[in-house]
């Protein structure tokens, strides 16, 4: 992967609909996250694929999915904290 391809994605980690104006509309955003390859999945993948080892970099894309309108409950806030003991011990 070209040097510029890495400073890319260290810049810019999450990709939405302000940032990209191609990002697909049913996804309110994605990041994008550097993944660490064990030195031995590194050798056993370019192995599987025939190729000897290259520099190389792996990264993990995962969908943000904020899902705000989906509460299934609202809870009273905690406004008072009482730490006397109960009872007589």
């Amino acid at each position: 992967m070209p040097r510029w391809a890495v400073g890319f994605f260290q810049r810019r980690g999450v990709f939405n609909h302000r940032n990209t104006p191609t990002h697909p509309p049913t996804v309110s955003e994605m990041a994008v996250d550097m993944y660490a390859v064990a030195l031995e999945q590194q050798n056993h993948l370019w192995s599987m694929l025939g190729i000897r080892y290259l520099p190389s970099v792996a990264y993990q894309v995962r969908p943000v999915v904020i899902q705000e309108a989906q509460v299934e409950s609202e809870q009273v806030p905690v406004m008072e904290i009482d730490l006397r003991t109960q009872g007589g011990g």
